[in-house]
C-alpha cells in the first residue's frame, strides 16, 4: 500500500469499542448527549492506589500521609523540626468563594517516618496554591495575597494572619502563585503563575510576626510574563524573567528551572535587570526550553486514557467545539499538563539521581525524570527512562501536582489525588455536564520515594541545632539542611558576640570548605550582613569551580571598587565559557569604558547567541566605542569576521534608532578609516545606518563628507556589488547570503528581476531561506509574484514561509488566491495553517474567496464510492486478525504500526483518527487533502531520467527523494533539469477499491486498535 494517508495527521484515538459508533457521518454534534461515552472512573483506597504504581527498580514508594489527615494537596514546605505545612486547596476549580481552602500541619510523632497526627493550622482560603516556611511562621500564597501565618502560643494553630503583599491576578484557577522558596541569594523566589498582576508589599520586615500592621508605600511591580523574588532585609520586590504556569525548582547551583502545561521543561538563562538595561536591544525571551525530545514530548503514562478526553479530542478535530489540536490530534501520549518540577538535591536516593530534574504529568498519572547534561549556556535535559516514566500510575486519580526534596533526603511528591483536574473552562459545556469536577476534594495522598533497601532516617534537624552545629549545616550533603541553615542563621537574633562569631567562622571556614555549594551560600550570608569584602570576592573569582566564579561575579556588581573592576575585565579569557557569560553580562554593570572587553569576547564567542545577547546588553552605553574596537579587530585579523559581524550589526542597528551626534561623529570616522577591503563590511553597517532619522542621516553624511567619503557612493557600490555577488554560485553560501540581506537596500524593481533566480531549483536552501527573508522588506507586488512562481519547486518548509510571507500583504494574498482561481497554483501546495489564515482573513471578500478555493477537492464519482462504503462498512463489524494480515500485506511498505513497517509515509500509531468515516474517505480519496509533506515530486534529470517520490532532504548541493519502495536516492543539484510538486500523494487512488467492505471494516479495526 502506498504511502499518503494524510487523515491521520490530523486525527485522535478511538477506543476499540467505540468503532462501530464512529462509522455514521455527523453522528456527533453539539445536540447530543454524551452521557452513554464518558463513563466515571472510580478511586482506590490509599492501600489499593499505591500498588498501582510502578516505579523506577531500586527504590520504595511508601504512602506517609493520606485522607482524612490531607486532602486536595497541591504544595507542601518543611520547618526546621521537620513538620510538613500542607496547603489544601479544596475549593478547585469552581469554588472560590466558599473559601475551603487550609493550611495543615503534619506531624510524625513516633518517628516511625509516616505522618499521624493532623491539624488544621488556618483555614478560609480562597484558592490557596503555595507556601514556605520562615520568619517563624510560613508564608502563603493566596491571590491575590501572600499572608503570613504564625503560632504564637504554641497551639499549632495561627494566631498571627497578616497580609504581606497583594496584586496577583485571579483569572485563572490554573496561572496561580506557586513554588515558594529561598533561593542562593537569601532571596524569596516565587512563580507567578501566568495571570500577572501588580504586586506590592503591605508589610515592612520590622512588623512580620509582631501582629502589628504597617502600611508600605510604594509603586506596584508589574509580574505580567513574569515571576518574582521579595528580599527578608527590605521586602523590596522585584520582577524577574519566567511567568510560565505551576512549578520552579533550582539546581544546585541556582540555575532556575520551570515548567508549563505542554513545555514541560525550561531553563532561565538570564535574569530581566540584564534584559531591561538597553532600551534598543531586542532581547530573546531568557526562558527556553531544553528538553532534548522537545517541549510536549511523549510520556509513557499505563493509565487509561479518559473518556471525557477522547470525547473532547474527536470535537476538536471535527471543529465541533473550541480548543487547541494537540499532538496530531491524540488525545493523550504526551505532556499536556506539566506541573511541579523539582530538581533532587538530596542525600538519600543513589548518586545517579542526584541533580535529576522531575517533572508531574496530571493528566497522564506520572512522574518523568530528566537528567541534566552539557556545560553551554544552555543546557541540555535528557529522559532518563526509555520507553517508561520513572513514577507511572495505572489509576487515572493519582495527579502529582508538586514534587519536593524532604528533610530526610528523599523525594517527596504531592498527590491531589481527583478524578477530574481538567480546568472546567476547557471542558465543553456538552462534557462538564457529565462530570463532577468536585469528585475527590475529600481526597489527597503524599508519598516518600526512597532507596529499596534500610529503615527509616532519623536525622539531626535544624531546629535543634547549636550555633555552631548550624554553621556547619550549610555544608550538609542534604540540600534541604543547607537551605533551613541558611535560612535560620539569617532569621535568629544573635548577641553582637554571636554575630561576629557566625561572620568568623564564615569567612575563615566557610568561604574555603571543600564544598563549593558552601562557600557560595558562605558568600551571600556574609553579602546579606554587608560583612562581604572585596578581597573575599577577588579570591572567589578565581575559585577552580566556575559556578563559584558566577556567583562571585554577580556578587561584585553590588560593591565594585577599582581592582574588582579591573578583575572582572580580566576574566575575559576565562577557560568557561558559562563564566565568561556572565562576565559578558556584568561588564555593563562597570562604571568604566568595557567597549575593548566586549569586543575581546565577541572575539571568541560572538558566534554564540546568548553571549551576542549579553554583549549587546552591556554595550548598550558604549556602542560607538564597541563598534570602534569590533572594526580594529577585525581589521587586524580578518579571520574574526565572522565572529564580531552579528554584535557590530546589532550595535549599528542600535545607532540608527538611538544615537547621538558623538555617535555619530565616532562611527564616521570608523567607516572613514576602513580599508578599502572592508567595502562589504562597509556596506552592511551602512544599511543598518540609513535606519537613521532624517536629521541624523544628514549628520552623517556631512561627517563622512567633511573626510572625503561620499555616503551614496557607498550606497551605490554596495547594491552593485550585492547584485553581482547574490547570484554567483562561485561564492561562499555566507558571501551570498550577505548580499542577499544587501539588497534590502536596493530598489524593487531590481530585486523583483534578481529574486527569481535566488529561488531556482538549483539554488541552495540556504539560499533560498534569504530570498523569502529579502522578499518580506518589499511592498511591490512583482515580488509578491516572483515568490507566488516559486511555491510548486520549493521544499515544504521553505514553501511555509514563502507562504507567511505572502500571507502578510494583503496585496499578495490577493495574487495568491487569483492563481489558485485560474489553476496556476494547486490548492495543496496551501499548508493547513495558511489556508486558516486565508478562510479567517480580516477582509471579508478575502475571506470567502479563500472558502471556495481552499474547501478541499472533491471528485464526484470518487464521492459517490466514499458515500456507498461508509454506508456498507457501517454494518459490518471488523476482524482485528484480518485487518492485522492485509495491513502487513498492503500498507507496510510505506507506514509504521505495532513496530513494523518503513517511515515513508505517516506513522499510523502516531496519529489518532477524526472516525472512521474521515478514515474511509482518505483512504478512497486520497487526493482530496495532501499534507504537503508527503506530497510527491516529480524530478527530470539532464540525462532524461524521470523520478518521482516525496522530498526526504535538501542539502546546498543535493537534493534526495524517497520512492514508494522505501529506497532513498541523492542526486545532484546541477544534474536536475526541472522538479516540481505533482500536488499529489504517492498513495494510489484506486487502492481503496480492491477492498470490499468487509477487508475495509477489518484494516480500519485494527488500525485504531493500535492507535489507542
Amino acid at each position: 500500500m502506498d504511502c499518503g494517508w494524510t487523515l491521520f495527521l490530523t486525527s485522535i484515538c478511538l477506543c476499540l469499542n467505540g468503532f462501530l459508533q464512529q462509522l455514521v457521518v455527523g453522528q456527533d454534534s453539539l445536540q447530543r448527549n454524551y452521557a452513554d461515552q464518558l463513563q466515571r472512573i472510580a478511586p482506590r483506597e490509599p492501600g489499593e492506589a499505591i500498588a498501582t504504581l510502578e516505579h523506577n527498580p531500586g527504590l520504595k514508594i511508601e504512602l506517609i500521609a493520606s485522607e482524612p489527615l490531607v486532602m486536595d494537596p497541591v504544595a507542601v514546605s518543611f520547618d526546621e523540626w521537620g513538620r510538613a505545612f500542607v496547603v489544601e486547596m479544596r475549593g478547585y476549580s469552581e469554588r472560590e468563594s466558599e473559601r475551603l481552602g487550609r493550611i495543615k500541619l503534619l506531624e510524625d510523632t513516633d518517628q516511625d517516618g509516616v505522618f499521624d497526627n493532623s491539624t488544621i493550622f488556618a483555614e478560609r482560603f480562597r484558592w490557596p496554591t503555595a507556601i514556605v516556611c520562615g520568619f517563624g511562621g510560613v508564608l502563603v500564597g493566596d491571590a491575590p495575597d501572600i499572608i503570613f501565618l504564625k503560632d504564637v502560643d504554641g497551639d499549632k494553630k495561627a494566631d498571627l494572619r497578616q497580609i504581606v503583599a497583594t496584586g496577583f491576578g485571579t483569572s485563572n484557577v490554573q496561572q496561580l502563585p506557586n513554588s515558594f522558596q529561598w533561593g542562593l541569594d537569601n532571596k524569596l523566589y516565587g512563580a507567578s503563575g501566568g495571570n500577572g498582576g501588580q504586586l506590592r508589599c503591605v508589610a515592612t520586615p520590622g512588623v512580620i510576626g509582631t501582629g502589628k500592621t504597617a502600611f508600605r508605600p510604594g509603586e506596584a511591580v508589574d509580574i505580567r510574563g513574569q515571576d518574582f523574588t521579595i528580599d527578608p532585609a527590605t521586602f523590596e520586590i522585584s520582577a524577574i524573567a519566567g511567568g510560565t504556569q505551576f512549578g520552579m525548582t533550582f539546581d544546585r547551583w541556582g540555575t532556575r528551572f520551570v515548567c508549563s502545561n505542554s513545555n514541560h521543561c525550561q531553563q532561565i538563562v538570564f535574569e530581566e535587570k540584564y534584559a531591561a538595561r538597553n532600551s534598543q536591544q531586542k532581547v530573546p525571551r531568557s526562558r527556553v526550553s531544553v528538553a532534548a525530545d522537545g517541549p510536549a514530548a511523549e510520556v509513557f503514562r499505563i493509565s487509561p486514557v479518559e473518556p471525557w478526553r477522547k470525547v473532547r479530542t474527536r470535537l476538536r478535530v471535527q471543529g465541533l467545539v473550541r480548543g487547541p489540536v494537540e499532538g496530531g490530534g491524540r488525545a493523550a501520549g504526551y505532556f499536556t499538563s506539566a506541573t511541579g518540577i523539582c530538581c533532587y538535591d538530596g542525600d538519600w536516593l543513589p548518586e545517579a539521581f542526584a541533580g535529576d530534574l522531575f517533572i508531574g504529568d496530571v493528566g497522564s498519572n506520572l512522574v518523568h525524570r530528566k537528567k541534566l547534561s552539557g556545560s553551554k549556556i544552555q543546557r541540555v535535559a535528557n529522559r532518563t527512562n526509555m520507553n517508561s516514566e520513572f513514577l507511572r500510575s495505572a489509576d487515572n486519580w493519582f495527579r502529582p501536582v508538586q514534587i519536593a526534596n524532604g528533610p530526610d533526603g528523599s523525594l517527596i511528591v504531592i498527590d491531589m489525588y481527583r478524578e477530574t483536574i481538567e480546568h472546567p473552562a476547557s471542558l465543553p459545556p456538552i462534557i462538564k455536564q457529565h462530570l463532577d469536577l468536585n469528585s475527590g476534594n475529600r481526597r489527597g495522598r503524599i508519598y516518600r520515594v526512597r532507596p529499596n533497601d534500610g529503615g527509616i532516617r532519623n536525622r539531626r534537624l535544624p531546629g535543634n541545632a547549636s550555633l555552631p552545629q548550624l554553621i556547619e549545616m550549610i555544608s550538609h550533603t542534604n540540600g534541604w539542611h543547607r537551605r533551613t541553615a541558611s535560612r535560620l542563621l539569617l532569621e535568629r537574633k544573635y548577641s553582637t558576640q554571636e554575630n561576629q562569631y557566625v561572620v568568623d567562622r564564615l569567612r575563615t571556614r566557610g568561604l574555603s570548605s571543600v564544598r563549593p555549594e558552601t562557600r557560595i551560600r558562605s558568600m551571600y550570608l556574609l553579602a546579606a550582613w554587608n560583612k562581604v569584602q572585596s578581597e573575599d570576592l577577588i579570591a572567589l573569582l578565581a575559585d577552580p569551580v566556575p559556578h563559584v566564579r558566577i556567583h562571585a561575579l554577580r556578587q561584585s556588581e553590588r560593591q565594585l571598587d577599582s581592582e574588582l573592576t579591573e578583575k572582572i575585565i580580566a576574566m575575559t579569557d576565562d577557560e568557561d565559557l558559562r563564566v565568561r557569560f556572565q562576565v559578558a553580562l556584568s561588564l555593563g554593570e562597570l562604571a568604566t569604558e568595557t567597549g575593548t572587553a566586549i569586543a575581546r569576547l565577541a572575539a571568541s564567542d560572538g558566534l554564540n547567541s546568548w553571549m551576542q545577547t549579553a554583549l549587546s546588553s552591556s554595550a548598550g552605553r558604549v556602542r560607538a566605542e564597541t563598534i570602534k574596537c569590533l572594526v580594529h579587530q577585525i581589521d587586524s585579523n580578518p579571520q574574526l569576521l565572522a565572529k564580531c559581524r552579528p554584535l557590530l550589526l546589532e550595535l549599528a542597528g542600535q545607532l540608527a534608532r538611538e544615537a547621538t551626534d558623538q555617535d555619530l561623529s565616532d562611527v564616521a570616522g570608523v567607516l572613514r578609516d576602513l580599508p578599502t577591503k572592508h567595502q562589504r563590511l562597509i556596506g552592511e553597517i551602512i544599511s543598518r545606518l540609513l535606519q537613521l532619522p532624517p536629521e541624523s542621516l544628514q549628520l552623517l553624511r556631512s561627517n563622512l563628507k567633511s573626510s572625503g567619503v561620499s555616503l551614496e557612493k557607498i550606497i551605490e557600490n554596495t547594491k552593485a556589488r550585492s547584485r553581482r555577488d547574490a547570484v554567483d554560485d562561485e561564492l561562499p553560501i555566507p558571501e551570498r547570503i550577505v548580499a542577499v540581506k544587501l539588497l534590502s537596500m536596493d530598489q524593487p524593481e531590481p530585486v523583483s528581476l534578481i529574486l527569481p533566480r535566488l529561488l531556482q531549483l538549483n539554488q541552495p536552501p540556504e539560499i533560498k531561506q534569504a530570498a523569502i527573508e529579502l522578499a518580506v522588506r518589499f511592498k511591490d507586488d512583482e515580488i509578491g509574484e516572483a515568490l507566488l512562481m516559486a511555491l510548486p519547486e520549493l521544499s515544504p518548509a521553505l514553501r511555509s514561509t514563502a507562504l507567511n510571507a505572502v500571507l502578510a500583504r494583503t496585496s499578495w494574498s490577493e495574487r495568491l488566491l487569483g492563481h489558485l482561481e485560474a489553476g496556476k497554483i494547486s490548492s495543496v501546495l496551501v499548508d493547513a495553517t495558511s489556508r486558516q489564515r486565508l478562510m479567517q482573513h480580516p477582509d471579508s471578500a478575502i475571506a470567502k474567496r479563500a472558502g471556495k478555493q481552499l474547501g478541499g477537492r472533491q471528485n464526484p464519482d470518487r464521492e459517490k464510492l466514499v458515500n456507498r462504503y461508509i454506508d456498507q462498512v457501517a454494518q459490518v463489524e471488523g476482524n482485528l486478525d484480518r485487518g492485522q494480515a492485509l495491513f502487513r500485506k498492503s500498507c507496510i511498505a510505506c507506514h509504521r504500526l505495532e513496530d513494523q513497517g518503513k517511515d515513508i509515509g505517516p506513522n499510523l500509531a502516531a496519529f489518532a483518527n477524526r472516525g472512521a468515516a474521515a478514515m474511509i474517505t482518505n483512504i478512497l480519496d486520497p487526493n482530496r487533502e495532501v499534507d504537503p509533506r508527503f506530497l510527491s515530486y516529480r524530478i527530470q534529470l539532464l540525462d532524461g531520467r524521470m523520478m518521482l517520490g516525496v522530498l526526504a532532504n535538501e542539502t546546498a548541493t543535493t537534493v534526495s527523494l524517497q520512492d514508494s519502495s522505501g529506497k532513498t536516492e541523492t542526486i545532484l543539484r546541477n544534474e536536475i533539469e526541472v522538479m516540481r510538486s505533482t500536488t499529489l500523494s504517492l498513495m494510489p487512488e484506486n487502492f481503496g477499491d480492491e477492498l470490499d467492505t468487509q477487508q475495509m471494516a477489518d484494516l480500519i479495526a485494527y488500525i485504531l486498535s493500535q492507535s489507542q
